[in-house]
């Protein structure tokens, strides 16, 4: 991300929604050496999936690269096997998870777990992860990256059971295919968006409710809230009750 220092090690990715000819695109992009990927890159485009000896694979590729830090399985969808009928969703979901997971603990890597989405936006955006509550239940941390409209490119959330909740803003390098952390959400979010708020409860001609100001903004309600109350500990806004927001006058500033 640009800013963050990290141990170098090596990397497994089981590109299994890709060809190595768009790999080998992208790696042409990124690179300075037209393509020639680091020798610490171990790359797969096919995979079985985990019950097709998948998951004995994984963990026997894992003990014979050196320096091994870090798996990227993209995605779930193509390595997870097919549910069987007489399991829950919940159920198969959280066995998927937790049998990778105990792989990455037994021979002490990261291993990041690439999923989809719903498309349908929920008022928690982590309820959006494809499947049921069992994919988030047996991972130890949950990182979503979601478009953003402003200064920020996506916002990277992360939630986990050893992590205390972060969201980062980031931009998008297209040069190099990469993102930038540019800073956190909260801050990006006050100065590119606090000015918009501020200024659609100024030109209502009465009070207005966050859900109003998102309409009005195009900001997520949730956002378009916690810029609101920041304005009121600023003394920029003033909460009237039942949920609405006014500037205030002079009078009553």
């Amino acid at each position: 991300f640009g800013k963050i220092v990290v141990e170098p090690g090596a990397v497994l990715y089981l590109a299994l929604e890709d060809t190595f000819r768009r790999l080998q695109q992208r790696l042409i992009t990124m690179t300075a050496d037209g393509g020639v990927a680091s020798p610490d890159l171990h790359l797969y485009t096919e995979w079985p999936h985990m019950d097709a000896d998948g998951l004995e694979m994984l963990e026997e590729k894992i003990k014979s690269i050196p320096n091994l830090r870090l798996v990227i399985i993209d995605t779930l969808a193509k390595f997870k096997p097919p549910k069987p009928k007489n399991m829950t969703l919940y159920d198969f979901d959280y066995s998927v998870v937790s049998r990778i997971t105990q792989v990455a603990q037994n021979n002490n890597v990261c291993i990041i777990i690439v999923h989809h989405m719903r498309k349908m936006e929920s008022e928690d955006r982590f309820d959006d992860i494809s499947g049921s509550f069992g994919v988030t239940g047996a991972a130890d941390a949950t990182a979503l990256l979601l478009r953003t409209i402003g200064q920020a490119d996506a916002e990277l959330r992360i939630n986990g059971r050893d992590l205390e909740p972060e969201e980062i803003a980031l931009k998008f390098d297209s040069q190099y295919l990469s993102w930038n952390i540019i800073g956190k959400m909260d801050d990006i979010l006050s100065t590119d968006n606090k000015q918009k708020v501020f200024t659609a409860i100024h030109q209502s001609s009465e009070p207005i409710t966050p859900k109003q100001v998102a309409e009005k903004t195009r900001i997520h309600q949730k956002y378009a809230q916690r810029l609101m109350v920041q304005l009121v500990k600023e003394g920029n806004l003033k909460k009237v009750g039942h949920g609405k927001y006014k500037v205030p006058t002079i009078m009553e500033g």
